[in-house]
């Protein structure tokens, strides 16, 4: 009795541990999001390269999550149409990927962490600041003041963009 009691608890436990009751309301992405979980649990390693590849495979998602931020930061002028955000975006964005990818091939040659740290630190608001600057014509105080409200829409929208990239790698 005993012994089918033990049993018992073991399985229970076993049971518990890889189950993760997760309650969506929809059984088969439960199963699906539970299933992918236990993967997550088993292989982290292989669970980050996924997530690796999946972040430049959506990285397009990043315009559209950043155009309604730019919006505000110019809804009152007339001249200035979604269109032209979503260009700003683009050149910004290409210019930050292009700007990492030397970073790293300068980490990878032994430049020193103290160069393209502060180089990291300071080269992308300068960016920011000059782009914003020239692009939309403002003056030193608007360019600053935009750069540091923009500085927080790009936490946000990092932010999205990586739920965004968890809730596709849980469930697909």
């Amino acid at each position: 009795l005993e012994e089918a009691k033990a049993k018992a608890q073991a399985d229970a436990n076993k049971k518990s541990s890889s189950n993760t009751d997760i309650n969506v309301g929809w059984p088969a992405l439960g199963q699906r999001l539970e299933h992918n979980v236990k993967q997550l649990k088993d292989n982290p390693s292989l669970a980050f390269y996924k997530l690796k590849i999946a972040s430049y495979k959506y990285s397009w998602a990043l315009i559209p999550l950043s155009v309604p931020f730019m919006w505000l930061l110019f809804f009152w002028r007339r001249d200035i149409h979604l269109y032209d955000h979503a260009i700003f975006i683009t050149y910004s964005i290409s210019f930050m990927m292009m700007f990492l990818i030397a970073l790293t091939l300068a980490a990878a040659f032994g430049v020193s962490g103290a160069i393209w740290g502060t180089a990291l630190g300071i080269v992308p608001p300068l960016h920011l600041y000059k782009q914003l600057r020239h692009a939309y014509k403002l003056s030193r105080f608007g360019a600053w003041l935009r750069l540091f409200i923009l500085s927080i829409a790009i936490s946000i929208v990092l932010t999205l963009f990586f739920v965004l990239l968890l809730m596709i790698g849980l469930v697909g």
